[in-house]
């Protein structure tokens, strides 16, 4: 049976990494993704809900830089066009930030709160690893995308000759006119109302300007009036700070050279912590078992997705590890890695504070195990899709559950899973990107190496393959786990989908392609996945690729969009979650099984998302509450 690696349209390992991640809103570097472990990264310990939150400083604009170049620059493009390199594969354009068009008309404080909370419709994530001052300064940096740069001198004379009496030279404001240089009421302006004031006046108080300058020159005192409102470093350069540095470089006299280069850029100061630390503990998950001798740690540091920095230090006995002396730098991102009995784990991927710390990290391991009961599928998705004339494609996801406290390894020469596929099936596909190694196809299909960590769906297994299709296809796929739930998608208007045990959920646009969905109930172990398909695609246009955006999508968000996103099709009763134990009854056990208890509930719909966080937040600070009290 012949193998070949899927193509960009089903790239969820790939994609995964390279694009947009909501199981992380960091976009985790190669290899680290599947490494996390039962607790994840998520918002703060102690965080109930996501709120906007308005600046408690002046965003600057310069931090916000490196920032996006890190997290959007990817789907954005570095003039915000929404040309970024990772933007083709997306199912729905990014936006283009760097557009007047919709810059001028958007709220900072809107834009906040997508980079806070994301817009899972537009495959965004929402940044809540990022302090809120971190978001105000890649917003900030956002909003400049879109100014005229040409003009930024002439609207800073504009400003001290017309507006500086009134409102004072860095818009401090007066008692006759407003502050204009306040980050919380920038944060409730769009430029357009910045723009109109100017042109039509204010009451009796401000003038209209709309004669005195031409439209472009009024847009860009607008933008030069909101960037009173950012860090000085950046608003400031206009003629006379410029000037004042130029000045200080023609006296030849250091001292003079550096007190101006201070006064010009006082952020330079701002950013004078040069180096953090990196501590946390590694926590054995499995009940009764010790950690290995001798275990040790290494740290991993990304800049973007280049690796530029690893560090190893032994593990005390207490299970507590500590990086020091790390370089601080804008969106730099730090994740901590151990392997034990041949399996490697990672911690969340972390970013150093505004203070330079990182504490508390969290890494988990477990003992190993070859025995499979524990795993079952917790979800699969399979697209029937009608590239060609003559053929059908099964795109499928499976999503791994292990309940056990160990991790599922494979035996010598064998795999962790097994796949079993229909008699026929030809073009066996693997997510590009996937270990050469994983992947052992075999005559009746092939077998998953890689090892199951504990925790609901921790691993996902992404395949396709074709079969012939005359107008009429009896499917059966032999399954060896447990398949709690499945989803079936197929085009609306396409061949009529019929089996026992299906039901139809109804059509809508998933990516921008309208979609039959069918739910599936419980497969047992050693029996198949079966449904009859009769008839052929009805919908205007060419067959082929039908559900290509739709792949894409679940390609980029993962496991994360399925586990949150593509439950719609049941919405049970909200679960009884066991609620969180006395902290003296506790054992680390205990919570751990709670988090995952919690985490599959969530996973199926059963739970609200704000009670989720804060449930699991909870739990989080217990198992961290515990640990330090084992350590005193």
């Amino acid at each position: 049976m012949k193998s070949v690696s899927l193509p960009a349209a089903m790239l969820v390992t790939g994609l995964l990494l390279g694009a947009c991640s909501l199981a992380q809103d960091v976009t985790p570097p190669p290899g680290v993704a599947p490494l996390q472990s039962v607790i994840p990264s998520g918002p703060d310990v102690g965080a109930t809900e996501v709120v906007a939150r308005l600046p408690d400083r002046p965003p600057d604009p310069a931090a916000g830089a490196a920032i996006y170049a890190d997290k959007c620059e990817a789907c954005h493009g570095p003039s915000g066009m929404g040309d970024g390199s990772q933007a083709s594969n997306l199912p729905n354009p990014p936006a283009r930030l760097g557009d007047p068009l919709l810059a001028r008309a958007a709220l900072p404080a809107d834009w906040y709160e997508m980079v806070t909370s994301g817009n899972i419709e537009r495959f965004m994530p929402g940044f809540q690893s990022l302090t809120d001052a971190q978001r105000w300064d890649v917003v900030a940096y956002a909003l400049t995308l879109s100014d005229e740069g040409s003009l930024r001198p002439q609207a800073g004379d504009a400003y001290r000759l017309e507006c500086a009496e009134c409102h004072g030279e860095t818009g401090g404001g007066s008692p006759s006119a407003p502050a204009l240089n306040e980050p919380s009421a920038m944060a409730a302006r769009s430029l357009q109302s910045v723009y109109d004031d100017i042109t039509f006046g204010v009451g009796e108080t401000m003038p209209a300007f709309a004669e005195r300058w031409s439209e472009e020159e009024r847009w860009a005192l607008a933008s030069f009036v909101r960037g009173l409102a950012f860090a000085s470093a950046t608003v400031q350069s206009t003629p006379s700070a410029a000037a004042a540095t130029d000045q200080a470089v023609e006296s030849e006299t250091p001292a003079a050279t550096s007190e101006a280069a201070v006064e010009a850029t006082p952020a330079a100061v701002e950013t004078a912590v040069l180096t953090g630390t990196v501590r946390g503990s590694v926590v054995q998950g499995t009940s009764g078992a010790a950690l290995p001798s001798g275990l040790e740690v290494t740290l991993h540091a990304y800049d973007g997705q280049a690796e530029v920095l690893t560090q190893t230090a032994a593990v005390d006995a207490q299970g507590t590890f500590e990086f020091s002396r790390l370089d601080v730098v804008a969106g730099r991102l730090f994740v901590v890695t151990a392997e034990a009995d041949g399996v490697t784990y990672g911690s969340e991927a972390v970013h150093l504070s505004d203070a330079g710390q990182a504490d508390d990290l969290l890494l988990l391991v477990y003992e190993a195990t070859e025995e499979v009961q524990a795993l079952r599928a917790d979800r699969i998705h399979l697209l029937v899709n009608f590239p060609t004339e003559g053929t059908v494609e099964l795109i499928q996801l499976w999503l791994i559950s292990n309940d056990s406290d160990r991790t599922v390894v494979a035996p010598a020469g064998q795999g962790v899973l097994t796949f079993s596929l229909p008699p026929g099936a030809l073009e066996l596909t693997f997510e590009e990107g996937s270990d050469p190694e994983r992947f052992v196809v075999n005559n009746d299909g092939f077998v998953d190496r890689l090892p199951v960590r504990p925790g609901s769906m921790s691993s996902q297994v992404v395949f396709s393959y074709v079969l012939p299709y005359d107008g009429r296809m009896d499917f059966s796929q032999p399954v060896s786990l447990p398949v709690e739930e499945g989803i079936l998608i197929v085009p609306e208007g396409g061949p009529e989908l019929s089996g026992e045990g299906l039901q139809d959920q109804g059509a809508r646009e998933m990516s921008g392609t309208s979609v039959r969905t069918y739910s599936l109930g419980p497969v047992a172990p050693g029996g198949s996945v079966d449904f009859r398909l009769s008839g052929r695609l009805r919908v205007a246009g060419q067959p082929g690729n039908t559900l290509a955006s739709v792949a894409i999508g679940i390609g980029v968000l993962g496991v994360a969009l399925i586990a949150a996103g593509l439950w719609w099709y049941r919405r049970p009763e909200p679960a009884r979650v066991r609620p969180v134990q006395p902290l003296e009854s506790e054992s680390r056990q205990m919570l751990l099984q709670q988090i995952a208890d919690l985490d599959r509930a969530r996973a199926a719909g059963q739970i609200e998302e704000s009670d989720y966080q804060v449930r699991r937040a909870a739990l989080k600070e217990r198992v961290l509450e515990l640990m330090r009290g084992e350590r005193d």
